[in-house]
């Protein structure tokens, strides 16, 4: 399963990795392009519901495909039983709740972490 979660992921993969990429981009460019398309008056109104129809179909079966693929192969890390602990803050650096709202001596806001 992780083989397809990377495969999905990384277009670098495999060479049917980046066709898959590649298709998927075209087919949101298809996707959007329609979408536009639909709101020009000269296009919209029911003349061309025969081809809009079935190219949103299809454009939405397969984005619930990919995402369909890419959640059940994700892969799902959980700590064991000891989650890590937290790193504790040095003398020298405040933790992020001791910072939050102080300024530093340039006078601008500590970014909490």
């Amino acid at each position: 399963m992780e083989r397809l979660w990377v495969w999905s992921n990384d277009p670098l993969y495999s060479f049917t990795a980046w066709l898959w990429a590649a298709f998927v981009l075209v087919l949101i460019l298809v996707s959007s392009a329609t979408f536009v398309l639909e709101s020009v008056p000269k296009f919209c109104c029911g003349r061309y519901d025969w081809l809009w129809g079935p190219v949103e179909i299809v454009c939405i079966t397969i984005f619930t495909l990919e995402y369909v693929i890419r959640f059940a192969s994700c892969p799902w890390y959980f700590p064991d039983d000891n989650p890590p602990a937290k790193p504790k803050a040095t003398e020298n650096e405040n933790s992020a709740e001791e910072s939050w709202g102080k300024t530093d001596t340039k006078g601008s806001m500590l970014v909490a972490r």
